[in-house]
């Protein structure tokens, strides 16, 4: 085990490894893989110890329907990632092959293009919410208790909505960077941009802000910092700047092509995040899905620092597959599902005896602790999804989003239905059960197919290099 830490350690803190080579490239991918993996968990980390910081603090001083409010507004900002209509993840699927073929010039013209092409979304978007979300009542779809509270949910959903779309943008900032195996650089922007947003909190307590203020500055911060990120990363790199231009057509068809199917997987996985939320608010109200919000946000928090173990997989999975190295990337997944399942079942194991109290020593609040029950609910979605990661992380890098696509949006929808109909009668914890079970449990089935048929793709291209080499 010593020896094991000792060599990640040296990988972690290597210098770049000679590409000229297949081994001197795989090397260099494992070390930016690990580099990228492990900056992702330090910004995750300080974003769960955020959250574990800020809950005890801003429950009491908001109530709980104003915490409700802000939990339902931010799943819902979290849902509208599909509003990009998957530029960015088509965006970094082209640049990784850019990135195998060394065509900064090409790669130029993918960053602009979507950069032009997001910037038009995110003005429509701030526009439809200064003109149409400021006259709709909000309370048709967040129940609320007080009227105090209707101005404090209209004024923060603007807000949030506004702040989304200036950073729409930033996306292509992230995508990059994490498409030319960078992730260490732009999850240590995500890192500085969270410590921000952790200090933010505490400043709005000490001098009363409203949510509204406390709100924004925690959701803003963090893209404030990838904006000056990318800034310093086009005064470094001349062919990353983003202009007017060099938008080209062919490039934006090439990103939609793929951003098309990637558009429907990524609603359908945002479907599932946040929805379950929304459909719980509307039914029972902002007070009342306080203990299933502060559960979820506990098992998110071990769910996103597993997530960034496994997510500089996704390019550079799309970059061997453009070296033909197919040997790699099936060793590469079979080692992230082992190493996944030893991180996170004495994780799983350990919340089902002290999860309750972890909640009750978080919130100092009895009503934000969960029962037992609701609490094995989300330990078991958990599990659920860091699976759901481990597959899509395979899929994603290679470009198979046509499956996803289909299974990926028909099962949250029947998922998030069927918990809406029955959530009267049979109550919180039996309908979330009921929507991971559509919504997860199948899509893993339907995704284990995909990745056995291109897992035995692999073998057959395997044996032909072989015969090849011999």
């Amino acid at each position: 085990m010593f020896n094991k830490i000792t060599g990640l350690v040296k990988v972690l803190f290597s210098k770049p490894i000679d590409t000229s080579t297949e081994e001197g490239r795989s090397k260099e991918r494992a070390r930016k893989i690990a580099q990228s993996a492990a900056m992702g968990m330090v910004a995750k980390l300080l974003n769960v110890l955020s959250g574990l910081i800020t809950v005890p603090i801003t429950l009491p001083y908001l109530g709980v329907e104003q915490f409700g409010i802000w939990m339902a507004l931010t799943g819902f900002v979290a849902f509208l990632v599909f509003s990009d209509f998957g530029l960015s993840i088509g965006l970094k699927s082209c640049l990784a092959k850019t990135f195998a073929e060394n065509d900064q010039s090409k790669a130029g013209l993918y960053i602009s293009t979507t950069f032009v092409l997001l910037v038009g979304i995110a003005f429509v978007l701030a526009l439809f919410t200064v003109l149409i979300i400021t006259n709709i009542d909000l309370q048709g779809v967040i129940k609320l208790q007080s009227i105090e509270n209707q101005d404090v949910l209209q004024n923060t959903a603007v807000t949030l909505l506004i702040i989304f779309s200036l950073g729409m943008p930033s996306a292509v900032i992230h995508r990059t960077l994490e498409a030319y195996q960078l992730g260490a650089i732009a999850n240590s922007a995500i890192a500085i941009g969270r410590l921000f947003s952790l200090f933010s909190i505490f400043l709005c307590v000490y001098t009363n802000q409203s949510l509204t203020v406390m709100a924004s500055f925690y959701m803003g911060l963090p893209l404030l910092s990838m904006y000056i990120c990318g800034f310093w990363m086009c005064v470094k790199n001349k062919w990353m700047r983003p202009s007017v231009s060099k938008y080209n057509k062919i490039c934006a068809g090439e990103i939609f092509a793929i951003g098309k199917l990637a558009l429907s997987a990524q609603l359908g996985a945002s479907m599932m995040s946040t929805g379950p939320l929304l459909v719980l608010s509307s039914v029972f109200g902002a007070a009342a899905i306080t203990p299933y919000a502060i559960t979820k946000r506990m098992f998110d928090a071990v769910t996103m620092v597993l997530s960034e173990f496994l997510y500089p997989l996704w390019p550079a999975y799309g970059e061997a597959a453009a070296r033909n190295d197919f040997k790699w990337i099936k060793e590469t997944f079979k080692k992230s599902v082992v190493m996944s399942l030893m991180l996170f079942l004495p994780i799983f194991v350990l919340l089902s005896f002290i999860g309750q109290d972890v909640i009750y020593l978080w919130s100092h609040d009895t009503s934000a602790v969960p029962s037992w029950f609701l609490l094995m609910v989300c330990n078991i979605w958990t599990l659920l999804l860091l699976l759901v990661r481990i597959l899509s992380m395979f899929l994603n890098g290679l470009n198979q989003f046509k499956g996803q696509a289909v299974y990926g949006l028909i099962l949250p929808f029947l998922a998030l239905l069927s918990g809406w109909l029955m959530s009267d009668s049979i109550g919180m914890p039996l309908s979330i059960l009921l929507m991971i079970f559509v919504g997860e449990l199948l899509r893993i089935l339907f995704m284990s197919i995909e990745v056995k048929g291109m897992m035995t793709k692999f073998n057959k291209k395997i044996d032909a290099q072989n015969k090849v080499k011999f």
